[in-house]
């Protein structure tokens, strides 16, 4: 399957759950996930434009995001990191103040029913956010499987 597929695919797959509070989530990913933050509106998205405005917002909360193009899919490096699927996405944005054109390079890595995200590269002037919650793996929904077809954890 192709991996931004797949990554929409769990995101899509049960938006309420990867937004909702529940126990056997860390508290910092219960808390980045309170409604109106960046991970509420990526389990929300229903477009790959979407999806990529909020990986943008969680790296760069202020920036405008313009477009999102697959670069590579798979990813070379997504076994560094024990990923089942991957793909490298240019993110073009529009600097908050400035106004100026930049591009962030993301590898967005899934695992089972978990994502996350890589910074490749990013050319703003200001430091994205190295507290986002896409640093981490993050549990996007309980299954992705098809009813009656438990889901397989990786972590298993």
């Amino acid at each position: 399957m192709d991996p931004m597929l797949l990554i929409l695919q769990l995101l899509l797959s049960d938006p309420k759950q990867s937004a909702g509070d529940s126990p056997d989530k860390p508290a910092a990913v219960r808390a980045a996930l309170e409604k109106g933050s960046a991970l509420a509106q990526i389990a929300a998205a229903d477009s790959f434009a979407d999806f990529f405005k909020g990986v943008l917002r969680c790296y760069h909360p202020s920036a405008r995001f313009y477009a999102a193009d697959r670069v590579q899919a798979p990813w070379d490096r997504q076994a560094q990191y024990a990923a089942a699927g991957s793909a490298l996405v240019r993110i073009g944005f529009l600097g908050a103040f400035s106004g100026n054109h930049y591009d962030m390079t993301v590898a967005m890595l899934t695992r089972g029913t978990q994502l996350r995200a890589v910074v490749v590269s990013d050319g703003a002037p200001i430091a994205y956010n190295t507290n986002c919650a896409l640093e981490q793996w993050v549990q996007i929904a309980r299954s992705a499987a098809p009813e009656g077809v438990p889901a397989k954890d990786a972590d298993d």
